[in-house]
């Protein structure tokens, strides 16, 4: 499979992947292959909280694009998927 480069020469299954929350928040795929889906998501005061952090509902959107961008890429040709459940727990360290 090849590499994706923000978003550039993305494997044939990924093409048109990505809607406006992702664009929004400016996910972008730095590589794609049916094993491994890594991604970066600039840190920008639209996904910042009043505490200056990461929001949990961004980290949440994020991981969920890459989840479905893996699952997109496992799927037989023809086939669609959607997330029906989600769960993040956040600790303190």
């Amino acid at each position: 499979m090849p590499h994706v480069v923000a978003g550039k020469h993305l494997p044939k299954q990924l093409h048109g992947f990505g809607a406006a929350l992702q664009h929004s928040m400016g996910v972008h795929i730095t590589r794609a292959t049916r094993k491994s889906i890594h991604g970066e998501l600039p840190v920008t005061p639209l996904i910042l909280n009043r505490n200056n952090r990461a929001n949990g509902g961004a980290l949440m959107a994020y991981v969920d694009c890459l989840g479905a961008a893996g699952a997109v890429m496992n799927l037989p040709e023809g086939y669609w998927t959607t997330t029906l459940e989600s769960k993040t727990n956040f600790f303190v360290a």
